[in-house]
């Protein structure tokens, strides 16, 4: 509001009909243009402040898919994990089974008679000896074949089981 009027209640009078800033005369141009850009400051922090959250909750929105798609990769690379140490266990296992008999015939062949039982035993040495290559080698197989790519594909076609 412009005016002439300089009492303290003429100016409560302005505000009260809805004026945003109360100039009285005389007034300089440099006092007229700061209140002129005091308006315009308020009635654009709104829009700005509109603008900055709209800005932030679509970077909220992005980030919220963001963790989506890496809690989904963390999955799949703890299924991963779990296959692979369920295989890993597995071949342990069979690991042993092949020792312990290489053990028992070490222990027979110790105690034997005849030619016939130590054949028998060396026999049995060298079978469980090539099933441990055998086993070592499916290791290494298993080693390259399990890489993620190739666990889910393995996986869709129900060749490689998870059990949670």
């Amino acid at each position: 509001m412009l005016t002439a009027k300089v009492e303290r209640g003429d100016l409560r009078q302005g505000m009260e009909l809805g004026a945003d800033d109360y100039i009285t005369k005389p007034f300089s141009p440099e006092e007229l243009l700061k209140a002129i850009e005091m308006r315009l400051a308020r009635v654009a922090k709104p829009i700005l402040m509109k603008q900055k959250y709209e800005k932030e909750r679509q970077q909220n929105i992005k980030l919220k898919q963001e963790i989506q798609v890496n809690q989904q990769k963390l999955e799949e690379s703890q299924q991963l994990a779990d296959m692979r140490n369920e295989a890993l266990e597995k071949l342990l296992q069979d690991l042993g089974n092949p020792l312990s008999n290489i053990n028992m015939a070490v222990y027979m062949l110790r105690q034997v008679q005849s030619d016939n039982e130590r054949d028998r035993y060396l026999k049995i040495l060298q079978e469980e000896y090539d099933r441990e290559i055998i086993l070592l080698n499916e290791m290494k197989n298993l080693q390259a074949l399990l890489t993620p790519e190739n666990a889910k594909i393995l996986q869709k076609f129900n060749l490689l089981h998870h059990s949670k």
